[in-house]
């Protein structure tokens, strides 16, 4: 599931189901395109290629982009195209 935290108290608000069962192992917010994608571990069994997908931040549900190709791929980053000096 994903949720929302209030940084100031804390509380989390559920946003809706993933619909996946998969263990979440990476996740990752684009600034440019307001996307947000999450690695998973797809057999839970924490070994194999993980596999890569796109969030909805509105009802949560993700969305399978493919296999990441990397095994155990344990963080997610994005890295500004720009970097003001």
């Amino acid at each position: 599931s994903l949720y929302t935290v209030n940084t100031t108290t804390g509380t989390s608000t559920l946003i809706g189901s993933t619909g996946i069962s998969s263990f979440f192992i990476g996740l990752a917010f684009d600034d440019a395109t307001g996307s947000l994608y999450m690695t998973a571990d797809p057999d839970n069994s924490g070994a194999g290629f993980s596999n890569l997908y796109r969030l909805n931040t509105t009802t949560g549900a993700a969305t399978l982009i493919g296999s990441t190709g990397v095994d155990r791929l344990d963080g997610l980053e994005f890295i500004p195209t720009q970097v003001n000096a």
